[in-house]
């Protein structure tokens, strides 16, 4: 690894300062490096932990919880499979009706990432039943870095007065980390990925999801 210095003279800095203004730039200070945390995943399928090191990224949408990604080329559209589980395959139910929202959510917003249906889909889209304290859940499959595979799971044990845009908040949650998001910190704002304080009113990605979706998969 190279390292590299920079060594400019105070007049130089001031007017780099201030032609940064002028433009409406503001000067990077160190607070404005941000390391990503360091993540680890249990694949269940390969009985091992993987580990994923995420380079130096400057004025970034803080991430946490990251496992793995899918495979993206900069510049192209990368498309992900999905295909329904066994407690899915009924169409109309209200949980199949709230993942194909998500995938509708996902897919509308502008960024290199598409969802598509395929009967062998990589990911797979299902219900869990489950007093585990949690809305939902998403099991992903690594291979080192890469993500192949991810089952993304809503709970209903919690029905009980769930609406229709909660239940699109949860599945389009859980959808997020299927596609290889972790979650947003809370400090960042509000987003689907983290927090959300009204899953009534945001159930759809946010600013903050869309940033995150561009800045991982450019």
């Amino acid at each position: 690894m190279n390292f590299y210095s920079l060594t400019v003279s105070k007049k130089r800095t001031c007017s780099l300062i201030i032609i940064s203004f002028m433009l409406g730039i503001l000067p990077i200070s160190a607070n404005d490096l941000r390391f990503p945390a360091v993540a680890r995943s249990s694949p269940i399928s390969q009985g091992q932990t993987s580990y994923v090191y995420l380079p130096l990224i400057v004025r970034s949408i803080r991430e946490i919880d990251v496992a793995c990604r899918w495979s993206h080329q900069p510049a192209t559209t990368t498309y992900v499979t999905y295909r329904w589980g066994d407690r899915l395959q009924t169409p109309g139910t209200l949980y199949r009706n709230a993942f194909q929202s998500s995938v509708m959510d996902w897919n509308s917003i502008l960024t290199k990432m598409r969802l598509s249906f395929s009967s062998t889909g990589d990911i797979e889209l299902n219900t869990y039943s489950s007093q585990d304290g949690r809305a939902g859940v998403t099991r992903l499959y690594c291979d080192g870095q890469l993500l192949t595979s991810a089952e993304v799971l809503a709970n209903i044990y919690y029905e009980s007065g769930r609406t229709n845009n909660s239940r699109r908040a949860i599945t389009g949650h859980e959808l997020g980390h299927g596609l290889g998001l972790g979650h947003i910190p809370e400090e960042e704002g509000i987003a689907l990925m983290g927090y959300n304080p009204d899953s009534n009113v945001y159930y759809t990605p946010q600013n903050l999801d869309i940033g995150l979706m561009n800045q991982v998969y450019p």
